[in-house]
């Protein structure tokens, strides 16, 4: 009961703190997804996994891991911004991991690696306002308008009797011999 009363008051106390803090907490949020992805990479890789599903373990483990803070710290999910960069960076260094590995780089050098290079590529994200493309809707091409058919001409009544006439009298000619 005391421990829980001292950490409230200590919240209370650096409140004020800690909502001026945003870069600290960017900073530790880009180096958290830089450690998730690691974890994922690396366990993919001891697992015996080729590279690229590696590299997609660690990148789905980055995002996934940022979806499970943001979900339990009651935030919305940052990875579903518009243009956010998260998978972006995860892949960056667990791409450099996979790397490293396959170098003979020691796993643990190549996670830091990898760690520095995922958190870094966020932070720069950050704080130039890099953006991945905005997702479009999908717009159906439509086809080239087509040509009118021409009409056939028609002829008024009087022209349609008397041409029926003719008609039957040629078939008549031929037939009866004139």
């Amino acid at each position: 009961m005391f421990v829980a009363a001292a950490a409230a008051l200590l919240g209370m106390a650096v409140e004020r703190t800690l909502s001026r803090g945003h870069a600290a907490i960017d900073a530790l949020d880009a180096v958290v997804i830089g450690l998730f992805g690691a974890i994922g990479t690396s366990k993919a890789l001891a697992a015996g996994l080729p590279a690229l599903p590696a590299i997609a373990v660690g990148i789905l483990s980055a995002v996934g891991g940022s979806i499970l803070r943001d979900v339990s710290m009651g935030l919305p999910i940052a990875f579903l911004h518009v243009g956010s960069f998260y998978a972006l960076a995860a892949g960056a260094g667990s791409t450099l991991l996979v790397v490293l590995v396959a170098w003979g780089v020691d796993v643990p050098l190549a996670a830091a690696a990898g760690v520095a290079l995922t958190a870094g590529v966020r932070l720069a994200s950050m704080r130039f306002g890099w953006t991945v493309p905005e997702q479009r809707g999908f717009v159906p091409r439509t086809p080239p308008p087509r040509r009118p058919k021409r009409e056939r001409r028609r002829f008024d009544e009087g022209a349609d009797a008397r041409w029926r006439e003719a008609l039957q009298r040629v078939n008549d000619v031929r037939r009866y011999g004139g």
